[in-house]
């Protein structure tokens, strides 16, 4: 599977100058605060009836790495034979600036399934002029943004006893303060700055979904969807807060738990339905409000705007209420899709490439 990456000039942020401070915009999976929601007021520019014009596109080899951006270079991973390249390319015209790959054969472990490919999946993180990103089979690196340099590695597998999920790794890293935490097998952190361990939490096992940080006011944890649970630790000690089971027939999660300004969290599992969690005011625990079993998330995302939450079941566009867990709407005509909200409109892309611009509310969606 060859991807083409197409840079399509679509919209500008008029927030603090995305395109221009490093460090600024599309840092990391998910946008800036890992809800797809583009950051500031998107005015949508160069959009026809026919879609957004092509500045340039080029082609790149397999991989389903998203691409974030130091406002200044873009970047992704993807696969060269039995290695992994992390790619650097130049925003205005995607040539490449820089590549770094490293040796990852996939296939050479009998435990791993490579039918749906050999990744790498996850995303990068950008911080602080560095880039670093989790492969297909736990090797993670931390590199110069300008120059691919490496800064330093970990093979996960010799350095914490980091397990590697049947269909490989593929949640994204995440940061906390100067801690890098990624989810192989269990939790791991590691310095920012030094890439030295800080500390591991093994009392589960990892699965698909990325983990997401929440911060309320001093106080902050991190909820990971895990291998039939989801689980809470806080970020700064690993220390396990609670845990919620969850679990479909497989105990995987393949799409990661979106929450709001509020106490209420949703997550979503294949073969299972989703889920309404109230945080508790402390942050120890949470009280499951409901459940629903005509939304189940599968590869795709799903995006939280104020009491509803959209996302794709199968490929049936779907609208439910967060406060209540009922289902709103069910809307047939695209096929399964991830979504990016702009405003008070949301970018849909499907999974052959069709860029869809709807606008959503609690009665429907309107395809403009």
């Amino acid at each position: 599977m060859t991807r083409v990456w197409v840079l399509l000039v679509a919209f500008t942020l008029s927030s603090s100058a995305a395109r221009a401070s490093p460090g600024a915009g599309w840092n990391q999976w998910g946008g800036p605060n890992r809800d797809f929601v583009a950051p500031g007021t998107a005015k949508l520019s160069g959009w026809t009836g026919s879609g957004p014009y092509i500045l340039w596109e080029r082609e790149l080899g397999p991989g389903y790495s998203g691409i974030v951006t130091d406002g200044e270079r873009l970047f992704t991973m993807t696969r060269r034979g039995e290695d992994e390249v992390v790619v650097a390319l130049e925003r205005d015209t995607g040539a490449t600036l820089w590549e770094h790959s490293y040796a990852a054969p996939a296939g050479a472990s009998r435990h791993l399934d490579t039918t749906w490919g050999e990744g790498p999946n996850s995303t990068p993180l950008v911080v602080e002029g560095r880039v670093y990103t989790l492969g297909f089979t736990g090797k993670l690196h931390c590199l110069d943004a300008a120059t691919g340099d490496p800064v330093w590695t970990h093979d996960l597998a010799a350095s914490v006893d980091g397990a590697v999920p049947y269909f490989g790794l593929s949640t994204s890293p995440l940061r906390y303060r100067n801690l890098l935490i990624v989810i192989a097998g269990g939790a791991h952190a590691f310095d920012l700055e030094s890439g030295e361990v800080s500390w591991s939490n093994r009392e589960f096992d990892g699965s698909y979904a990325s983990p997401l940080l929440l911060e309320r006011g001093r106080s902050a944890q991190v909820v990971v969807p895990v291998a039939g649970e989801l689980v809470s630790l806080d970020p700064a000690s690993g220390r396990l807060l609670w845990r919620h089971e969850h679990a479909n027939e497989h105990r995987t999660f393949l799409s990661g738990p979106v929450a709001g300004d509020d106490d209420l969290l949703f997550a979503s599992a294949y073969f299972l339905g989703s889920v309404g969690l109230e945080l508790a005011a402390d942050g120890g625990g949470v009280t499951e409000l409901w459940e629903n079993h005509r939304l189940q998330l599968s590869h795709s995302n799903a995006i939280r705007d104020g009491d509803v939450i959209y996302g794709f079941h199968n490929s049936i566009l779907s609208a439910l209420d967060v406060t209540t867990g009922a289902l709103l709407w069910r809307h047939r005509g695209f096929q399964r899709a991830n979504l990016v909200r702009t405003g008070d409109r949301y970018l849909l892309l499907d999974r052959y490439g069709k860029l869809a611009l709807v606008s959503m509310d609690r009665d429907g969606p309107t395809t403009h």
